[in-house]
């Protein structure tokens, strides 16, 4: 059973690796010092929060050594772990990794302890990864018959199935823009792009919004397959070679389009009788989804982070993504959007989670009480396996009265077309939220009412899902209480539970895990609780 932690840092440097730790350990030298660590889970985070944990030990005369030998001490990396110990000191299985890498804004060299170096260790500030390849534009070399409009214009990202929105009207609408990319007369096809990448879909159907019309089933063609289809064709057909050798060119991969380490081609439609090169296009994913296994929310995030460039704890990610049923369809198509912004602007105002960070990757936490749905992860009682540390904190109730979302983007418009409401404002086609917060806020008549932006929602039903999730969560105004709980006790940030306290009228309430912290001798857990018992 395990009786305590203790702290252990692996240090690689010139001669090293040095195996430090806070306590007798058998094969490391006992010179780091105890170490502060705490962990918080914001409620309404952006991004998840840097991780980095302050270190501080004794090199002694090897320090003073190794500089004279002109080591650099900015090229030491480290990884600390927590190691259980049972009660006899003896090592246990299950040591936990805090955080490794390079280490950061060193310090050494004091009068007082010249052998003693500080520093931080974990993930600091990253740079944003682009979400588009910025090579991945229409240009005048690799396709010399594109109209100069074209020309710059990205190679899209399409998922779902945007387009044919239903609302009030029941007009239909355009999803994803269509380029012309090819045409160079003489009996040549004009053919236009869709998306950057292979799409599920054997058909759109086309708006031409120069012209107001729709054509139903154009059929999809990769180029990958045109480019074989045409040099089969090449010798009797009379087409023109130059456009054929265009579409090899882009096979071969100098378009960049990458999806999960595999190049594919670029998807297109012939428009040849259907639109001029000059005219605005646009198609609807009517026959089937853009991109493969991209359906709802939970694809369009596991997707995200998985081409974010972070490190991500796969596990956590998959078990919150299959939650996320809602159904999502849209495009990017600006080479200058960031997955971390599209994240951040886009796709988390939407979703009821947060992203964390552990030593495993980012991973997303579902803040919404339907993570109880399944098992709790943990359940303690107050003065049995946990004791309650000060008194509980109770965060006002300042949440919106009711949140308006607006759906079913119209690209050749540029305006959504339909909006649906939750909360507490007046009409039948408002759902409302059933949290106690959002009964007081209506009783009061207070707090303002909240517009989100559903770029990637299609559908009515969607957008009233989304709206009383957000209404819920941003009058999530939790009570939040301390416990200590032995070291063999372990939960992790976002685990959900249910905790009976009897000196504060807690009996099974359902709680989240928003801040850890080992003080040496008990973990420390910070409970938020929902208002809902």
């Amino acid at each position: 059973m395990i009786a305590s932690w203790i702290w252990t840092l692996s240090v690689d440097w010139h001669g090293g690796p040095y195996l430090l730790s806070s306590a007798d350990l058998p094969g490391y030298e006992t010179v780091l010092d105890a170490i502060a660590f705490e962990e918080r889970l914001d409620i309404l985070p952006d991004a998840p929060s840097d991780q980095q944990v302050s270190v501080r030990f004794d090199l002694g005369d090897r320090l003073r050594t190794l500089l004279a030998a002109g080591c650099d001490p900015r090229t030491m990396t480290g990884v600390l772990r927590l190691v259980p110990v049972d009660a006899e000191g003896e090592v246990l299985d299950g040591a936990r990794l805090v955080a490794l890498g390079p280490l950061r804004g060193l310090v050494w060299g004091s009068v007082e302890a010249p052998g003693v170096v500080e520093a931080s260790i974990g993930v600091g500030e990253q740079e944003e990864t682009p979400l588009l390849n910025p090579s991945a534009v229409i240009s005048a070399e690799l396709w010399p018959t594109a109209p100069e409009q074209a020309h710059g214009v990205a190679y899209p990202l399409v998922f779902g199935r945007p387009g044919d929105v239903v609302v009030d009207d029941n007009r239909r609408r355009p999803g994803s823009p269509a380029t012309v990319i090819t045409t160079s007369g003489g009996g040549s096809p004009i053919l236009a792009l869709v998306a950057g990448h292979p799409v599920d879909a054997s058909d759109v159907e086309l708006y031409n919004a120069t012209t107001d019309t729709w054509t139903s089933g154009v059929d999809v063609a990769t180029t990958a397959d045109l480019a074989r289809e045409w040099r089969e064709a090449l010798a009797d057909s009379g087409l023109d070679y130059a456009v054929a050798e265009q579409f090899q060119i882009g096979v071969e991969g100098r378009y960049g389009a990458e999806l999960d380490g595999a190049l594919g081609g670029l998807s297109v439609i012939d428009v040849t009788g259907l639109a001029a090169v000059e005219d605005e296009l646009f198609v609807a994913w009517t026959s089937g989804r853009a991109l493969s296994g991209m359906a709802t929310a939970g694809d369009l995030l596991r997707y995200l982070l998985r081409r974010s460039g972070w490190a991500v704890d796969a596990g956590r990610t998959e078990a919150v993504c299959r939650a996320l049923g809602h159904d999502v369809a849209g495009y990017v198509d600006d080479p200058g959007v960031s997955v971390q912004s599209y994240l951040q602007d886009v796709v988390l105002p939407l979703l009821p989670v947060a992203l964390a960070r552990g030593p495993a990757g980012v991973y997303p936490v579902l803040l919404a009480p339907e993570a109880l749905d399944g098992a709790p992860t943990f359940a303690l009682v107050e003065g049995e396996d946990c004791e309650a540390i000060g008194a509980v904190g109770a965060e006002d109730l300042v949440g919106p009265r009711a949140v308006r979302v607006s759906f079913g983007w119209d690209a050749s418009r540029e305006r959504y077309e339909g909006q649906a409401a939750t909360g507490t404002l007046p009409g039948a086609q408002y759902g409302r939220s059933t949290t106690l917060g959002s009964r007081q806020l209506a009783t009061r008549g207070s707090g303002p009412v909240e517009d989100i932006e559903g770029i990637i929602l299609r559908d009515v039903q969607t957008a009233q899902q989304v709206g009383v999730e957000q209404h819920r969560l941003r009058n999530f105004s939790p009570l939040q209480r301390s416990y200590a709980c032995p070291a063999d006790r372990i939960l992790e940030l976002g685990d959900v539970g249910r905790v009976t306290d009897a000196a504060v009228g807690w009996s099974s309430r359902p709680v989240l895990v928003i801040g850890r912290e080992w003080d040496g001798a008990r973990w420390l857990y910070r409970l938020a609780a929902w208002s809902v018992p």
